[in-house]
């Protein structure tokens, strides 16, 4: 069984890892950690999968969604970012951009559609790690609508 939940301090050099190993930016995740989310085994021994946010009310930016070959189910990815939509919307963020190059199919069916690089809030402009993929990546936008979420939830993989 696979279990998502915030990451904290701890999981900082696990997520660093993962998204090395995928060839991610990971430069300023500490100042965004508390919007970070980790799937592990209920074991917790290791860090099988991470996405976060970075906040610029009103607005936030998905970023870092990486899960490990062996436990790839598109059901799985779909948890992690309905997840941190749920805690966007708890922040009160009325829009999430993300830049993708190969996974817009997988966001499509969640809400979010693709936009022009020229419609991306001036704020989120300012993101590094929106600098360093802006270039091969595609935006999109998700426009939130407020409701409950859970903080943690039990996957079976």
């Amino acid at each position: 069984m696979l279990v998502i939940r915030k990451a904290n301090r701890e999981d900082l050099k696990g997520i660093q890892q993962l998204l090395v190993e995928s060839g991610l930016y990971h430069h300023d995740l500490s100042e965004h950690l508390q919007h970070f989310l980790v799937v592990e085994s209920s074991e917790g021994c290791e860090i099988l999968g991470v996405a976060g946010m970075e906040v610029y009310h009103p607005y936030g930016l998905l970023r870092s969604f990486v899960l490990k070959r062996e436990i790839w189910k598109p059901q799985i990815g779909l948890q992690l970012i309905q997840m941190l939509l749920m805690q966007a919307e708890k922040l009160k963020c009325d829009s999430i951009f993300l830049i993708t190059n190969t996974l817009a199919p997988l966001f499509e069916p969640l809400g979010f559609s693709m936009i022009q690089k020229e419609e991306l809030p001036e704020s989120i402009r300012t993101s590094a790690h929106l600098n360093s993929s802006m270039s091969h990546g595609i935006p999109m936008v998700y426009h939130c609508l407020q409701r409950e979420g859970k903080e943690a939830v039990q996957v079976d993989p």
